[in-house]
């Protein structure tokens, strides 16, 4: 749809506690409590709202693993329905590109509410790819197939991080707790992570190399009030410097000894699954 950008992350739907975190983009008012199940819209949001923090330049979304009443909303469904409080995401894609330029692909097939907020439309037939836009363009025009967009949103983030809970000693304990489970958990702390949605993990590696990534931060913290994007570019800085053996401390038998380097995107996604860190809306931001 977008022009391309020259960063990635792959988009689909998956279970996060993000929606908690923020002041509400396509979701004004995002529910508190357990986090939510694939294919919902709060989960879908949740993802891009992170996919932007994380600094994605393009998203790739699957119609077909999508939540429909997420990604569209007719002109009858918004004439009979006034009140509803999600966004669908065709209102929001080109203010996405315009304001954070963020890019999208979409993959689909069952809806035409798509086309009309396309710059580019390609269609595949037979295999060979054929670009329809202006033939789309025309559908479009012929059908009405938009209706009026919603005010602007203010895409700043207003999430603030506080030192409550983040912390790789248990309450009331002296010593660390810290583990790396082949089962796709991290355990630091009084906290249990589930790190099975984060796809763009691709090794055990890796998974060590975030859990002793996350300690360090934890460790090294002595601000109430967290920056937490300054903190991980320290971080990467001082691995760009001394490497990556610095991480590893053969205190924790359930780690391997060489270490993978991961994304900064991982490591701040796996900071976004922690249920017991304090977060809040900062109103200085």
């Amino acid at each position: 749809m977008k022009r391309l950008k020259n960063k990635l992350l792959s988009m689909e739907p998956n279970t996060s506690t993000y929606t908690e975190m923020y002041n509400g983009h396509i979701i004004p008012c995002p529910p508190s409590g357990p986090a939510v199940d694939d294919w919902d819209p709060t989960s879908q949001a949740a993802n891009i709202m992170e996919a932007v923090d994380c600094g994605a330049k393009l998203l790739l979304i699957d119609e077909d693993r999508s939540a429909t009443n997420f990604m569209i909303r007719d002109r009858m469904m918004k004439a009979l329905i006034v009140r509803e409080p999600i966004t669908p995401f065709t209102d929001r894609v080109n203010e996405l590109y315009r304001t954070v330029g963020v890019s999208t692909i979409l993959v689909i097939g069952g809806s035409g509410e798509y086309l009309s907020v396309a710059d580019k439309i390609c269609m595949m037939e037979d295999y060979p790819v054929h670009d329809v836009t202006e033939r789309a363009k025309n559908i479009c025009g012929g059908h009405k197939t938009s209706a009026g967009l919603p005010q602007p949103a203010d895409w700043t983030q207003r999430r603030a991080l506080y030192s409550d809970g983040f912390t790789s000693y248990p309450e009331g304990c002296g010593s660390e707790r810290f583990e790396v489970s082949d089962m796709g958990f991290i355990i630091i702390g009084d906290v249990r992570i589930d790190v099975r949605g984060l796809y763009d993990i691709v090794s055990s590696r890796q998974l060590d190399a975030l859990g002793f990534m996350l300690r360090l931060l934890e460790i090294s913290n002595n601000d109430k009030k967290i920056d937490l994007q300054k903190k991980i570019d320290g971080l990467y800085a001082r691995l760009d410097a001394e490497g990556i053996d610095f991480l590893y401390s053969s205190f924790f038998t359930t780690c391997g000894r060489f270490l993978d380097l991961p994304r900064p995107q991982e490591l701040t996604a796996l900071i976004n699954r922690m249920r017991k860190i304090s977060a809040a809306i900062d109103s200085d931001a």
